[in-house]
């Protein structure tokens, strides 16, 4: 369900490395024999190689909703969203807590030997602006940035810092995708006919739990 990569392995034959800090959604990732590399590990925000505490969200009894809601907003402990459109949903969870080992990005990177990233889809529930700044950018090429940003004040931010690496804003919803100027992909989009910016944009209201029958 949301998966920004599943359709790029099955359809286009792609690879890559998925980081999946939850035990739980980590497990399912498996069941699924993806064509990646996995991880169930972290992402470090701080550039530094650490340990850290993940919260794992589940819904507490007698309450219902999309499973992947709770499950998809499990966090790293002091590292997450604060808006008003999730706090509420955040607190109705019932949380778990355990330790994971969190990495650089750079660190997994060298250790598949890979200096050149087509997609990197970040989704971390408050980290991502900070993982970005961690890239070496002189080492690592990165084509295609597509990031979870759920406000639009924070999306202006995250906008503008990524236009001065040298990235174009083409598209948004609550995924904000940024491609490399001068990349053959941005090129090709700016030839279609009619190409404009696609901004959609997304709800306010929190994701919907009810009680159960």
């Amino acid at each position: 369900m949301l998966s920004n990569s599943l359709w790029l392995e099955q359809e286009l034959g792609w690879t890559g490395l998925l980081i999946e800090p939850d035990i739980t959604s980590y497990t399912a990732l498996l069941a699924k024999h993806r064509r990646a590399w996995t991880s169930n590990t972290c992402l470090s925000h701080t550039g530094l190689t650490k340990g850290s505490v993940h919260v794992s969200l589940t819904l507490p009894p007698g309450l219902r909703a999309q499973r992947w809601y709770m499950k998809g907003s499990s966090y790293q402990l002091g590292v997450t969203m604060k808006t008003h459109r999730y706090d509420s949903f955040l607190k109705s969870g019932e949380k778990s807590f355990y330790l994971v080992n969190c990495f650089p990005l750079l660190t997994y990177l060298r250790a598949l030997n890979v200096t050149q990233i087509d997609v990197l889809s970040l989704d971390t529930q408050g980290s991502e602006m900070d993982i970005i700044k961690t890239i070496p950018w002189a080492e690592v090429r990165v084509r295609v940035v597509v990031v979870e940003i759920v406000t639009s004040k924070l999306g202006s931010q995250f906008t503008e810092y990524m236009k001065r690496l040298g990235f174009v804003l083409v598209a948004h919803f609550n995924d904000y995708v940024f491609v490399q100027e001068g990349d053959a992909a941005l090129t090709r989009l700016h030839s279609q006919a009619g190409w404009q910016l696609v901004v959609l944009n997304p709800t306010e209201e929190e994701p919907t739990i009810t009680a159960k029958d």
